[in-house]
């Protein structure tokens, strides 16, 4: 039986044969532990993270999170929660669109949403030294954002 992974990044696939490609070299999984609340407009961390070191340069890392975040307070008619993930300090992937975390208040009510959603990312570290996998949200509008105890992100390194 043959399993197949896409690589978003260059188009090509990953293949689980005899050669080894697409071989799952190492899992590495974070968990959350109580919640987080902040009202920045400006990326904080959520305290969703997870260490890992390829084993070689041309290693792939598929990434995957379990995120369950939340908005309360809003004062204004449409409000989003932005998240993004990092690589060390450089952005991989970033949601900010209506489609990630949205919802509707009117009159200032203290309205409350929380939502769970699946984030997957297949990157190319092309490094052999560890590096830090993390989720950060901030907030578009007004209201307070929370990422709750719960959440996790596991990454795996596929031999490419």
């Amino acid at each position: 039986r043959v399993i197949t992974l896409p690589d978003i990044a260059d188009g090509t696939l990953l293949t689980n044969q005899s050669s080894g490609l697409g071989k799952i070299l190492q899992v590495k999984y974070g968990f959350r532990t109580g919640n987080l609340s902040t009202t920045s407009t400006s990326y904080v961390d959520s305290g969703i993270t997870v260490d890992i070191t390829p084993s070689a340069t041309t290693s792939k890392v598929l990434i995957l999170i379990n995120y369950l975040g939340g908005i309360e307070g809003a004062s204004t008619g449409g409000q989003e929660q932005q998240v993004r993930i990092l690589r060390d300090s450089t952005e991989i992937f970033t949601e900010r669109t209506a489609d990630f975390m949205r919802f509707m208040v009117g009159n200032a009510q203290a309205d409350w949403m929380i939502n769970g959603q699946l984030l997957q990312n297949l990157d190319s570290p092309s490094t052999t030294s560890a590096i830090t996998y993390k989720l950060q949200l901030k907030r578009s509008g007004t209201g307070t954002q929370y990422a709750f105890a719960g959440s996790n992100i596991c990454v795996m390194e596929v031999a490419a």
